[in-house]
């Protein structure tokens, strides 16, 4: 809980750019036990910018199930951050296919054009015949 307070009162006075800048910084100096601290806390948070910052602190340390979980959001702010870093994630496609089927329908398109932008051919085949094999004609 300590950590969490120090990483958002650090952010508060900064820029946007700033921010971005000061949130790698700290994610990828903190500590473990910090990091997952922070995760939690972030996540759980009813403030749509700290569920932002924890896909990003998620991302930047390879958290992976924190951002594909975040592709279901209630925030279309989150979900896109989400969609973003999940288009690069270093996981096995399948997880990722798992997570945007159980995502909202505009979030699977999204995903789509993506995952194309972010030059992952194989994902983006593999992930319209998923889209396609279940009926989901608009997403793929």
């Amino acid at each position: 809980m300590f950590a969490t307070a120090k990483l958002l009162a650090s952010l508060d006075a900064l820029p946007f750019g700033g921010r971005a800048k000061a949130v790698a910084l700290w994610a990828r100096s903190a500590k473990p036990a910090d990091v997952e601290a922070v995760l939690g806390k972030l996540s759980d948070s009813s403030e749509a910018f700290e569920r932002c910052l924890a896909v990003t602190v998620a991302a930047l340390t390879q958290r992976w199930p924190v951002v594909l979980g975040a592709l279901g959001d209630a925030s279309l702010w989150v979900r896109r951050t989400a969609l973003g870093c999940a288009a690069e994630a270093t996981v096995e496609p399948q997880l990722l296919i798992d997570a945007v089927l159980a995502a909202p329908t505009g979030t699977r398109k999204e995903f789509a054009v993506a995952v194309q932008r972010a030059g992952r051919p194989a994902l983006a085949r593999a992930l319209a015949e998923a889209l396609l094999s279940r009926g989901d004609f608009a997403a793929a």
